[in-house]
């Protein structure tokens, strides 16, 4: 490696220098991108690029930017109990039948199982996940039940299926499928209403999966609310955003190893270059008619590059080094 000190005082030269501007406007390029700060998660998101899409849409379930920069992975209170606050009165007869089958309702596909372990419990009806479905019943009741199924069992089992896809722990590679909710509640399939549902009490939207999804994931609906999402979800969304912000800085450590130019502070550069030697060159026309001037590079064997000027650029390579050869040893290795 060569470390480059610009020059001061007797080693500038009084004549105009192309050369030496150029190189003046890269050290400034240089010496801004060292002092700019590290990119941020939202730095990436703005960019456009596959980072920045991957940073938008698994930010969606956690409901922007700034929510999932936040975002932790601490259990949701265990079994919390329905909050009745804000339903309006005319609501809640509706609302106490859901939440009773919502709980008591076993089907005859399961009474086998009841009776050997009276314990048994469908896996959305217990811990974190039981705490989720009586928020979305009530963050949905509170804007009134106008919306809800005649049929209290459909309804139930419509909230299972929405707090369930919305955490991304039903279908395919989960040990719960969309048949097992339909089983439980003894009805038919639920989705259609279950998404309308989902939109018509804004509890979120349903997910649209990017052909890009499948590397992260693709929940069927998006709660982008963190009191919604189970601790297992949220820990995936917050190691998947650890693991990005480690790339972005892998990837600015990277091209900064890259550059030909790098600062190493104390006004001085580091320039990194790639030996070669001068093999041949010629002038001859080109293929428009012009005058060009052709030099080969290499190591000296077979592995040689041409490059190509014009006849004015060929003497400005020239004059830049002699100029080099000229000035004083300001190069050191």
């Amino acid at each position: 490696m060569d470390r480059y000190q610009p020059p001061t005082g007797r080693t500038d030269v009084t004549k105009p220098s192309p050369g030496k501007a150029t190189l003046r406007r890269h050290l400034d390029l240089v010496r801004d991108l060292d002092d700019a700060p590290p990119r941020t998660l939202r730095d990436v998101s703005d960019s456009g690029d596959w980072q920045g899409r991957s940073i938008d849409r698994l930010a969606r379930f956690a409901g922007g930017l700034e929510a999932r920069e936040t975002l932790d992975a601490d259990p949701l209170p265990m079994y919390e109990p329905f909050d009745r606050s804000g339903i309006d009165d005319a609501d809640l007869p509706v609302v106490e039948r859901v939440l009773e089958v919502l709980h008591d309702y076993r089907s005859e596909l399961f009474v086998a199982l009841s009776k050997v372990s009276r314990t048994y419990m469908a896996p959305w009806l217990g811990g974190e996940y039981i705490t989720v479905v009586h928020r979305l019943i009530a963050r949905a009741a509170q804007s009134g039940t106008v919306y809800w199924h005649r049929e209290p069992r459909r309804t139930a089992a419509a909230f299972v299926w929405i707090a369930l896809g919305g955490n991304w722990a039903m279908g395919r590679g989960h040990a719960i499928h969309a048949q097992d909710i339909w089983h439980w509640y003894q009805v038919g399939d639920c989705r259609a209403f279950a998404r309308r549902l989902c939109v018509a009490a804004q509890l979120g939207s349903i997910n649209a999966p990017d052909p890009e999804d499948s590397m992260w994931c693709a929940p069927q609906v998006v709660l982008g609310d963190a009191r919604l999402l189970h601790s297992v979800f949220r820990k995936y969304l917050v190691d998947r955003r650890d693991d990005v912000a480690r790339l972005i800085v892998d990837t600015d450590q990277r091209q900064s190893l890259q550059r030909p130019v790098r600062s190493i502070g104390d006004g001085q550069f580091e320039l990194r270059a790639r030996s070669v030697l001068p093999l041949w060159s010629l002038r001859g026309p080109s293929t428009n008619g012009r005058a060009v001037v052709l030099v080969a590079l290499g190591d000296g064997n077979d592995d040689y590059e041409v490059i190509g000027f014009s006849v004015a650029d060929a003497r400005q390579i020239d004059a830049l080094i002699h100029e080099a050869l000229d000035a004083p040893a300001l190069v050191t290795s």
